[in-house]
């Protein structure tokens, strides 16, 4: 069924990352570790401690590269979410539709 008003290249993207938060949120060790990470590095970069709430900043894309544990639950989530078959999906409906 084709979801009305998300664009069609996005969509793959949107489901692999509500798939990692889903997995993320399922096991809370592994969210605590992240956080602790994220926290770290944030602190370190910003000067705030793991309590304060970090409001406005832009965070550099050097600082998210360098940390390893979320590289890995990105690569992880990608590995077990593949957005492939969405991709096909698309293709699929489009030549349906097309040759209809």
């Amino acid at each position: 069924m084709r979801e009305i008003g998300t664009a069609p290249n996005l969509r793959p993207f949107n489901s692999v990352a509500c798939a990692i938060i889903h997995d993320l949120v399922m096991n809370l060790r592994v969210l605590r570790r992240l956080q602790a990470e994220l926290d770290g590095a944030l602190g370190a970069e910003f000067g705030i401690d793991g309590d304060a709430p970090l409001e406005e900043a832009v965070v550099p894309f050097d600082l998210i590269d360098s940390l390893p544990y979320l590289a890995s639950i990105i690569n992880e989530g990608l590995r077990l979410h593949s957005a492939v078959w969405v991709i096909c999906e698309e293709i699929l409906f489009v030549w349906i539709f097309a040759n209809d």
